[in-house]
């Protein structure tokens, strides 16, 4: 029996790598830590060690395992001789191989075969350049970022790695700053260039809007692709403000409505709601001859026409009341049509018998203040003004001329000759200009009087008509809440006539004194002895509008059929005769 090996048999099998150290690695594992030390530490310090205590308990065993066979090789021969003074305790017990680590070859060998492995591990360098156990880890770090940054979706990830990719690539570009929303260098031109092509824009009339676009691109240095984010970020700001719900509490207290064109699906079936009147007759079962108290149908009756009549009932139908609405005309709105008038050819009342015309005043001054006022009435569920624009009346050329006063003697030396007065948007300051140059008024200051008497006279009486809504209101207070206020200024104006307020005022200049009569009556057909000073003064602030007149895009059947919508979208009705 050879010493060391094991009596059992063994299968045969592929040999087994055993691990070579050399000298130099067997004296750098006796060196100090730090000093000449190898990177591959299995090898180098591991490895001897192991060796040692393998190759010691291997030969510990193969010691035991023949004093073991030496004992019971005495034991069998002394027993022959005298078999009964011989006592079995004697012989020492048989070694067992499995109280040793390393006690056989086998697990001497599989050791040294798996420190080898483990070197060459950390050793083996692959042909790109990395370590075995460097790629190992790698591809470790790999598999856990995706666990990490897929999650449920790594399965995919997985399948698909072209995915993987594009997110890898997007990623470096995102790194390298090639996402960011400004460019590295700036605008596409040197700003003194860009500030010149900004210049050249203002001066042609662009958009506010789009010159804000153009600030960003050239200025600021916007990329192209943030660019037209912030134009598509811009567009749903605007359409979500379109949409939202008006004022606030007012849709949560107050029941909101659809545009009156709400149904139309396009610009022809929009043109044919205006070709109808507003309002239907009135039919049989639109009222009782009695009815039962608590089960009247009806909270308010208005009877007129026009805006300012449905304007009225509209507001009061968003207020929670039913309201009706009793037109004496065919048509609600006040508005005519050629097929009603007389002295017209058939061939022509038929071709024109659905095309509306307007015969009363519906031009509108401080269209922006009026704007706010309708609002309450008109606001639909994606406009404020539902549906309804106005326009303004002439045209830039002309300085937006809204009317033309021939007043005989005004302006010339004969009494019976007239020179045309034009009357454009601009405020005071523009119709003291004009009276200066054309009436020999006083010229405006920076205050905007100096001695314009013209410009004194329209600010007088937009002092008065500053205390109209004071006035209206006391209307509709009780007597007690009226005596503990003053009474207004327009309260006292009401009761006069404009010709001793135009006399008072206006002594001198005979010229400005037409002029201011001619604004203040132009509507009333009255002259100013008979001529309320509170009328007077309205129809004055009213020409002294900056904006303007304007009309409703539709002309008042358009502003009417809304207000309408309103009425019946909310229980009421509008019926005419």
């Amino acid at each position: 029996m050879r010493i060391g090996i094991s009596n059992k048999k063994t299968k045969a099998g592929p040999k087994k790598a055993v691990l070579q150290t050399t000298e130099a690695q067997q004296k750098a594992a006796a060196t100090k830590v730090g000093e000449g030390m190898s990177g591959n530490v299995v090898a180098t310090m591991f490895a001897p060690k192991i060796t040692d205590v393998s190759t010691q308990q291997a030969e510990k065993y193969a010691e035991e395992l023949l004093a073991y066979e030496d004992a019971t090789r005495t034991f069998s021969n002394e027993s022959i001789v005298d078999d009964e003074n011989l006592d079995s305790s004697d012989v020492p017990p048989e070694p067992n191989i499995n109280s040793y680590l390393f006690g056989s070859v086998e697990a001497r060998e599989e050791i040294l075969a798996i420190l080898s492995e483990t070197s060459g591990h950390f050793t083996t360098v692959k042909k790109g350049g990395d370590p075995k156990w460097k790629v190992h880890a790698n591809a470790a770090k790999f598999e856990r970022l995706l666990d990490e940054k897929y999650g449920p979706f790594r399965p995919f990830i997985s399948q698909h790695p072209e995915i993987e990719v594009f997110i890898r690539n997007t990623q470096r570009k995102y790194s390298r700053g090639e996402f960011s929303p400004l460019r590295k260098d700036g605008g596409p031109i040197d700003k003194k260039t860009s500030i010149m092509l900004l210049f050249m824009m203002h001066r042609q009339g662009v958009k506010i809007e789009n010159m804000a676009l153009a600030v960003l691109f050239f200025l600021v240095g916007l990329q192209p692709w943030a660019l037209i984010m912030a134009v598509i970020l811009g567009h749903q700001m605007f359409e979500g403000r379109k949409k939202k719900k008006v004022a606030g509490w007012f849709a949560d207290e107050v029941k909101t409505v659809k545009s009156y064109y709400a149904n139309a699906t396009n610009d022809k079936a929009k043109h044919d709601i205006l070709r109808n009147p507003v309002g239907a007759p009135i039919a049989d079962g639109d009222f009782k001859e009695k009815e039962e108290e608590g089960e009247e149908k009806y909270d308010t009756v208005f009877v007129g026409s026009g805006p300012s009549t449905l304007f009225t009932a509209a507001l009061l139908s968003r207020t929670g009341r039913t309201v009706l609405v009793v037109s004496p005309e065919n048509d609600a709105s006040g508005c005519h049509s050629v097929g009603q008038m007389g002295g017209v050819s058939k061939q022509t009342r038929e071709k024109y018998s659905d095309v509306p015309f307007d015969i009363d005043s519906n031009n509108v001054a401080h269209t922006s203040r009026q704007q706010r006022l309708l609002a309450p009435a008109l606001c639909s569920e994606t406009d404020a003004q539902g549906g309804i624009r106005f326009s303004r009346i002439g045209t830039q050329a002309d300085g937006f001329v809204s009317d033309i006063l021939l007043i005989p003697g005004m302006g010339v030396d004969g009494r019976n000759d007239t020179h045309p007065f034009l009357l454009q948007a601009g405020g005071v300051t523009n119709i003291a200009i004009e009276a200066a140059t054309f009436l020999g008024d006083g010229l405006p200051d920076e205050d905007g009087v100096g001695s314009s008497t013209s410009a004194g006279y329209l600010n007088a009486c937009a002092g008065i008509n500053a205390t109209a809504s004071e006035f209206y209101t006391s209307k509709l207070m009780k007597d007690q809440v009226n005596k503990m206020t003053k009474d207004s200024s327009y309260q006292e104006a009401s009761v006069r006539y404009s010709s001793a307020f135009l006399d008072q005022v206006l002594p001198l200049n005979a010229h400005v004194r037409s002029l201011m009569a001619g604004i203040g009556m132009k509507g009333e057909n009255l002259p100013p002895s008979k001529t309320s000073m509170a009328a007077h003064v309205t129809n004055i602030c009213s020409q002294a509008s900056e904006e303007g007149f304007t009309y409703p895009v539709g002309g008042p059947r358009a502003l009417c059929h809304a207000l309408a919508s309103v009425i019946e979208q909310n229980g009421g009705k509008v019926v005419t005769r």
